[in-house]
């Protein structure tokens, strides 16, 4: 399968798994990353509400004989699996969508964003992600997330894998895999934001209608938040709370037709103190995302601390599950 495609069903709400009629519904997502082999499993019940199946993480080699046996040992041949790029292996830019039909943006924006790469644009690999107009706005224009990505770094994911019997079927970005889990906390037609932090920054993202309208990098992380000195988490708080209220008023100014009602917290291995500052001075409530109350969990629920540290591949289990599978 094309290296291009993958990138595109990173993106899409469906995908069909072809000659594999025997694979299990849903989604293993896996990584395999600093000595270590995390897994989730995802899929939606019978009444088309999301749940977790498994959250799994362990140590391993970093050899590709580690990760075949875990993936024989989680049983992951006949899964419909898909990884996370990191965020420094692509780049995900707006841009205006090109007045073409819909099946040729992607070919479009491969030209509209060559001069914002650092490298040869023949060598990457792109797809679009549209960020649909609102009702009323046909003054601005209308937008489009284009995503890059090496080709040789996609090539790397998909080689690894395969070498170890685990053949991927998409190649996601944590931007969506955010997406799937803040859209879960819209309210009515209003648009919803969610924070998430892991150790070196974090990521800030809006949805309104399931969709992705805004996305954006905090350099300020985890372990910012958890110094030991006071004064150091002092001053990373007023940091995140400047840049989640920067991106506030640029969400505003883009897009006044639907305000953010509600803003949600990831999951934090501890509680730093941050929920309560932005809410202290953040005109959206704010609160901390209560996992079970959105997506059905396995018996004895999942640590808090594990769903920090299994935030975005929790978020991409849980795409919708292709048709007819």
């Amino acid at each position: 399968m094309h290296y291009l495609s993958r990138i595109a069903q990173s993106m899409g709400r469906a995908m069909r798994w072809r000659g594999r009629s025997e694979v299990q519904p849903g989604w293993a997502v896996v990584d395999a990353d600093g000595g270590e082999f995390a897994l989730v499993r995802g899929d939606y019940d019978g009444d088309g509400r999301p749940r977790l199946l498994e959250c799994a993480l362990r140590a391993c080699d970093p050899d590709g004989g580690g990760l075949a046996r875990a993936a024989k040992d989680f049983a992951l041949a006949k899964q419909r699996c898909l990884t996370l790029l990191k965020p420094d292996e692509y780049q995900l830019l707006v841009v205006e969508a090109p007045k073409l039909p819909r099946e040729e943006w992607k070919s479009a924006a491969r030209w509209l964003v060559k001069e914002m790469l650092d490298y040869d644009v023949d060598t990457a690999a792109f797809e679009v992600l549209d960020i649909p107009p609102l009702p009323g706005a046909h003054v601005r224009a209308h937008q489009i997330f284009a995503v890059a990505a090496r080709n040789d770094v996609l090539a790397a994911y998909i080689n690894r894998y395969s070498d170890a019997k685990l053949p991927l079927a998409v190649i996601d970005i944590p931007e969506t895999a955010q997406r799937n889990l803040c859209a879960l906390h819209e309210p009515g037609q209003r648009a919803a934001g969610l924070a998430y932090f892991d150790d070196d920054g974090g990521l800030f993202t809006v949805t309104h209608g399931g969709e992705l309208y805004m996305s954006r990098r905090i350099e300020t992380g985890m372990r910012d938040l958890l110094a030991d000195g006071a004064p150091q988490r002092a001053e990373a708080l007023d940091r995140i709370l400047l840049e989640v209220q920067r991106s506030l008023d640029h969400f505003e100014r883009q897009y006044n037709e639907i305000p953010i009602a509600r803003i949600v917290l990831g999951p934090e291995p501890r509680d730093t103190g941050l929920a309560a500052h932005l809410a202290k001075n953040l005109a959206p409530p704010v609160s901390v995302m209560d996992l079970a109350a959105v997506v059905g969990l396995p018996d004895g629920g999942i640590d808090p601390a594990l769903q920090w540290r299994l935030f975005h591949l929790i978020g991409a289990a849980l795409r919708a599950t292709p048709p007819n599978h």
